[in-house]
């Protein structure tokens, strides 16, 4: 009987603890560069901790923990709709332009090799490259390019934003081909 009457005391005890702690995280505030909160819970002392200035902390009640947020590593560009000024003032990225005209080499590298018969189908070049047939179907449709758009590929002169998604699966008319990208011609 006195270790059940211990028992439920020491149950009791905890929840009460763990009842003060989620107050405690309840009451923390995300500040510039760090996060603050009272370890004790009270309105004068959550009065006082939004008048104090950030850099105070001899308040030995209050936990600070430095924080900063992580900078994003993605890479963000603009996109302009067709038409709108300036859509064709910065020319197409560095990076993407060797991407792409890699990508139109490849594709009319495999097509040759289709036409010649070195091998029989998507398939096939698919399992030798490693990738996927849809892969390797969207890089084929990049030796149906126009010849002027390949290039303005190579010479680097396309807008941004075109690479090797957007010119994948073109029309097979060369003039809906610049007039699907907002070309002129």
């Amino acid at each position: 009987m006195i270790k059940n009457s211990l028992a439920h005391d020491q149950v009791e005890w905890i929840k009460q603890k763990l009842d003060e702690v989620d107050a405690k995280l309840a009451l923390f505030e995300s500040s510039a560069g760090k996060l603050a909160g009272p370890s004790r819970v009270s309105d004068a002392d959550a009065d006082a901790d939004h008048d104090r200035a950030d850099g105070d902390r001899s308040d030995p009640e209050t936990i600070w923990v430095p924080w900063r947020k992580a900078p994003s590593r993605r890479r963000h560009e603009i996109l302009l709709p067709t038409g709108a000024a300036g859509a064709d003032d910065r020319p197409i990225r560095a990076e993407t332009r060797a991407t792409l005209v890699a990508a139109i080499a490849r594709g009319r590298c495999w097509l040759a090799e289709i036409v010649r018969g070195g091998v029989d189908t998507a398939d096939s070049i698919a399992v030798r490259e490693g990738c996927s047939v849809r892969h390797v179907n969207k890089i084929i449709s990049l030796a149906f390019l126009a010849p002027d758009l390949v290039e303005a590929a190579a010479a680097g002169r396309l807008p941004r934003g075109i690479g090797v998604a957007r010119l994948s699966d073109p029309p097979a008319e060369w003039s809906r081909q610049r007039h699907m990208l907002g070309l002129p011609g």
